[in-house]
């Protein structure tokens, strides 16, 4: 059988959450990827909003960057453990 990476034993954990904290998590850590030294976390969840027709009343900014850190966190941790 063949050897599990860190993130297949993540993908449980992602499951559990709403749709929304992955969108959040997804989105935000595609943007960074794809503008490393260009666009915010900020300005990616501002993205996602404007894309996926969120207002700020749906999602405060201040609570997707606590969902996105949070489940980022996660990842890490995961990923160390793993290792």
């Amino acid at each position: 059988m063949p050897r599990k990476t860190p993130i297949e034993g993540l993908i449980p954990e992602i499951y559990q959450k709403s749709a929304l904290h992955q969108a959040v998590f997804f989105w935000v850590s595609g943007q960074i990827s794809a503008f490393p030294n260009g666009i915010s976390m900020e300005s990616a969840i501002k993205n996602l909003y404007k894309f996926a027709n969120i207002t700020e009343e749906d999602l405060p900014i201040k609570t997707a960057k606590q969902m996105y850190l949070r489940m980022n966190r996660a990842l890490i941790e995961k990923i160390k453990g793993d290792a």
